[in-house]
């Protein structure tokens, strides 16, 4: 859950004119809410870190 929170925090981070498809995708299907009811009831947590990786 923790890689689909970080790609929801992701396209919400990004210009909105190029994500907004996504968007109301994302919000058409209860994207976050779906998230948050998976934490609740335990399935994973939704806490992250990002690490850039210089290679």
């Amino acid at each position: 859950m923790a890689l689909d929170k970080a790609c929801v925090d992701l396209v919400y981070a990004s210009d909105k004119n190029k994500s907004a498809a996504l968007r109301e995708r994302s919000e058409s299907r209860n994207g976050t809410h779906t998230l948050d009811h998976a934490e609740s009831l335990g399935l994973d947590s939704q806490t992250y870190e990002l690490v850039t990786i210089d290679g």
